[in-house]
């Protein structure tokens, strides 16, 4: 499982999207908010492959690392 890095400005909004592969993401600074459910760092969360979701940054903008499990 590689992984990747990425910022995001305070307030920025990702729309409800899904993925094909499970994605392990780590908040290294600031707070995201998944589906109503706040990860502040440094903490991670595991989103499950097609799960819908929707994410919004906290109000100090987020740091992350994410990576997504291989199949089969």
């Amino acid at each position: 499982m590689a992984g990747s890095a990425w910022s995001a400005p305070p307030g920025a909004w990702f729309p409800p999207h899904h993925h094909a592969q499970a994605k392990h993401l780590f908040v290294t600074r600031g707070s995201i908010t998944f589906n109503g459910m706040q990860v502040v760092a440094p903490r991670g969360i595991r989103i499950g492959a097609g799960l819908e979701h929707e994410a919004r940054v906290g109000e100090v903008g987020v740091d992350c690392v994410e990576a997504f499990e291989r199949s089969g």
